[in-house]
Order: C-alpha cells, then structure tokens, then sequence
C-alpha cells in the first residue's frame, strides 16, 4: 500500500519535474528569440554606426585644419581676473582716424529749441560744435554715366595710312566700360557675391539693369584679360625656392575636381585639375623642381623627386592627437607636442648653420627612439606609420632658414575659396573655373603684398581690353 501511493506520488513528482522543465525550454526558446532579435538589431546599428563614422571621417579628420572642424572639444573658459568683459587691462583700442572734409555745411537755428523765443544770438566764445562724419552720395545719384567716344579718322599725307584715333578707356569691343567692369569683379570676388545678387545690386543701387549672362560675360573677359599676369605669376611659382601646397576638393560640372594652391613668400596660384595625383605638380613646379615644399602627407609628392620636403607637423599633430585618450597614445601625443614647441623655440634664436646641423641630428636620434618605443603598439599603427613615412622630411625646417615647420600658409590660402565652394556648391563649367583661378590668384597675391586691388585690376582692363592712348 505505503509502496503504491509511494509510486503514486513519485509519478505526480515527475510530471511536475516535466511540466516545469517544458516551461523552463520554452522560456529559453523565447529568449532565445529575444536575444537574435537583439543581435540583429545591435548588428544593424553597428553597420549604421561604421556608415556614420566613415561620413563624419570626411568632416573630422587628422587632415582638417582646427578652422574647419565642426565638432570642437569644450575647453574651460579662462575667467577674467575682474569678472568683465571686453578688452584686458591695458589695451589702448584704436580709433578712428579723422579725415579732412570734403565739405562743410553750416547748421543754424533762428529759433530756441526750449521755448521758442526767436530772440537769440551766438556765443562767439564758444565757436562751434562741430561733428564729422563719412558719407556715400545717396543712392539716387549712383548711376552709371553715358559715354561717347566720338573717334575721328584720320589719313596720313605721308603714307596715305587711314586710322581712327584711339583712348585708353574706351574698350575694344563691348558697350561695358573700365570701370563698371571693374566694379562688377570687384563685387564677384571681394563679398562673394553670386551672379544673380550682383545683378539685384546693380538694378537696386545704380539703376542699372544687366543679365546674369552679362555679368558672367564681363568676368570671363577680365579673366582673358588677366592670362598674362597669371602666367607670370606661374613662371614666379616655378623659379621659388621654397612653396607652400595644398589641396582641397572642389565640384566642377557635377564632377570631384581638386583646387590646388601653391603659395610663396610674395605669390599665391590657384589652379583647378582633375586629377589629384601628381600631373599638376609636374605642370606647375616642374618634374626637376629643386627647390623646398612644404606638405602634407599626401603621396603626390613623392614624385618631386629632387625637391627637400618639410612635412606639416600640425597634421601629426593631429593625428597623434586622436590617440590622446588612451594612456600610450597620450605619453606619445604629449612627446610629439614637446618636441614642435622646441623646434618653434628653436627657430626663433636664430642659430647658425652648425647650429642646426646638431639639433637635426638631435631631433632625427629622439624622432628614431619615438618609432622604435611605440611601433609595438597596434592602435598607434597610423601614426607611427605617418611617422614613418615623413621620418626624412620632418626636420627640414631646423635645417634650413625661414622654412616653416607647419603648412599654415598654404590652409590659410585655400580657406577663400572654401568659403566660395560654400556659397555656390560648384562651378557649372570648367571655363568657370579657370576665370575664377585666374583673378582668384592675382587678388590674393595683391593682397598679400598689400597693393591697391583696384588700381591692378584696372591696370590689367586697360592694358589689356582697351584702345591704346
């Protein structure tokens, strides 16, 4: 008895025991589910995430100057010693300077602005309250003028030659005049402004109608005009001894063109190629340019075989910079940032020639124990391998006088035509362009050597789009 209901009991056990173990699988089936569900959806976002750091790798990378980073790092903001704003104790400021007046208009009253009383006169011993101020003409009075050249013909009595007498301002073909065309490349390339905005301009504020068409007529005109200057200016570019490179992308008829910058102590280039690669190194500096380049990583140059290369050390800089969170890169980044304030410290005593020999050689041994310390570890790859493949061409600058270790100038150069690319997205035409690396690269050169940019444009419209005197 006591055995059956013992058996009984047991029987009722076991069902439990396998009901709850049903309970138990499908449990782990569900999670089961669950849990692929989840890998496919963490699967998902990480593709989602690697798409979105290759699209941000674009915008920030070791390659993109601080003044185009979008993402910045907030810094502590230093507080002032009194806790106020503006200028720091002991700035003179500056004011502006007064100019003779062009001229005077004398302000009476006949009446006391406090009562009425017509019954005043003048404090002699005060003189006059007197405010100068600068003016434009008003709006009204900005209007193109209309000029007839009446050019007489004449015959010579000795040669029986007939010819028609000719001025430097009158044009050789057109009905736009010097200085309008003057004006209109002045407003396309000093505000940036569009085609169809200087048109609006024109009509709102001179009262003077002109198509798009036109305007961009009168640009590509100027631009022909200017061929000469600019290939002087590549014949200088080509003879420097030291130049400045860089390169940015740029849209032309819905194509990736690059716009290359070649800048020197007195001269910047602009100048627009497909190709990336080293075609138009070749065609600007030559394929035996002997002298000092100073670049970037990228592997173009590599082709100027005879040229001493400085590498920029603000993109290693910022490549070193990248690993700065981890213990390893940070000592590395921090080693790198010790040894570019030392060579700009250097730079500024004025070494010798000796001098410089030793503290390369210094620099070159330090550079060596860097590599050979941190080539083990496999995070820092990129940088020691940037390290590696500039390891020749990072000490030009201590060698040599007056060569910056930094491609700054070449970076500052380019940023006015990036605001450009802002503005206008790309170029609808490769003629478009050209014109723009044309009167792009002689306005910045005149700029950089602070000469009047009107007088030189008007100097190239003269000489170049007009009936000689």
């Amino acid at each position: 008895m006591n055995k059956d209901k013992l058996i009984k009991e047991q029987k009722i056990e076991i069902e439990k025991l396998k009901k709850e173990n049903a309970e138990l699988r499908n449990g782990i089936k569900e999670r089961n589910v669950i849990i692929d569900e989840h890998s496919k959806k963490i699967e998902t976002l990480e593709t989602k995430l690697k798409k979105v750091i290759r699209i941000l790798r674009v915008y920030e990378n070791p390659n993109t100057p601080p003044s185009q980073q979008r993402i910045k790092e907030k810094k502590e903001k230093k507080k002032s010693s009194n806790g106020k704003r503006g200028a720091p104790k002991g700035h003179k400021g500056t004011t502006r300077e007064y100019k003779t007046p062009d001229e005077i208009i004398p302000v009476n009253n006949d009446k006391c602005t406090r009562c009425g009383s017509e019954n005043i006169h003048e404090l002699d011993e005060v003189g006059t309250d007197d405010k100068t101020i600068e003016d434009l003409p008003p709006i009204e009075e900005m209007r193109p003028r209309i000029i007839k050249f009446e050019r007489k013909v004449y015959e010579c009595e000795n040669c029986g030659a007939t010819f028609t007498a000719e001025d430097k301002k009158c044009p050789k073909k057109g009905r736009f005049g010097v200085e309008l065309m003057l004006f209109i490349v002045l407003l396309k390339f000093l505000p940036r402004a569009v085609l169809r905005k200087i048109t609006e301009f024109m009509d709102y504020t001179h009262d003077f109608k002109i198509t798009a068409a036109s305007v961009n007529e009168i640009i590509s005109r100027v631009a022909d005009a200017s061929t000469g200057e600019y290939n002087n200016l590549l014949e200088r570019i080509h003879k420097s001894q030291k130049v400045y490179v860089d390169e940015t992308s740029f849209s032309v008829l819905g194509k990736k063109w690059w716009l290359w910058v070649f800048r020197t102590d007195t001269d910047i280039l602009f100048a627009f190629n497909e190709s990336r690669g080293h075609f138009i190194l070749d065609e600007i500096l030559g394929e035996d340019y002997s002298g000092i380049v100073i670049c970037d990583g990228w592997s173009a140059y590599k082709c100027l075989r005879n040229a001493i290369i400085q590498r920029c050390w603000a993109h290693l800089i910022r490549y070193a910079k990248e690993h700065k969170k981890d213990i390893v890169g940070k000592e590395l980044y921090k080693e790198l940032k010790l040894m570019f304030e030392e060579i700009k410290l250097f730079r500024e005593s004025n070494p010798d020639k000796e001098a410089r020999m030793r503290k390369c050689n210094e620099f070159t041994s330090r550079m060596n124990s860097l590599l050979k310390e941190y080539s083990g570890y496999e995070h820092l790859e990129k940088v020691t391998t940037y390290l590696e493949n500039g390891k020749n061409d990072w000490f030009t600058c201590v060698l040599y006088e007056n060569i910056e270790p930094t491609n700054n100038f070449a970076e500052q150069a380019v940023r006015e035509p990036v605001i450009v690319r802002k503005i206008i997205g790309a170029f609808r035409s490769e003629n478009g362009a050209g014109n723009y690396a044309k009167l792009a690269s002689l306005i910045a050169t005149w700029k950089l050597n602070d000469k009047n940019i009107k007088d030189e444009l008007r100097s190239v419209i003269v000489s170049n789009l007009c009936l000689s005197s």
